[in-house]
């Protein structure tokens, strides 16, 4: 299956977005996008617009832990 990509010029003041992911994340995006049929990117920018339908009414991500889950470590 071929990818398919949005037009040249079609983004709107685009920027190149960097960040560091976990390697399993970055392979679990390339099989999301190459199953969907888009671009990374693109795949990316529709999880974004879409995250207002996983709004709780404080405007938290429904499926976000609490503070006091995020498994971050303090040491």
């Amino acid at each position: 299956m071929t990818t398919r990509r949005r037009p040249r010029g079609s983004v709107q003041e685009p920027i190149p977005v960097g960040f560091t992911i976990e390697t399993q994340a970055n392979d679990r995006l390339n099989v999301l996008a190459k199953r969907m049929g888009v671009s990374r990117s693109f795949l990316v920018q529709r999880l974004i617009e879409h995250a207002d339908e996983e709004l709780a009414s404080a405007g938290d991500l429904i499926w976000w832990p609490r503070e006091e889950e995020l498994p971050i470590d303090s040491a």
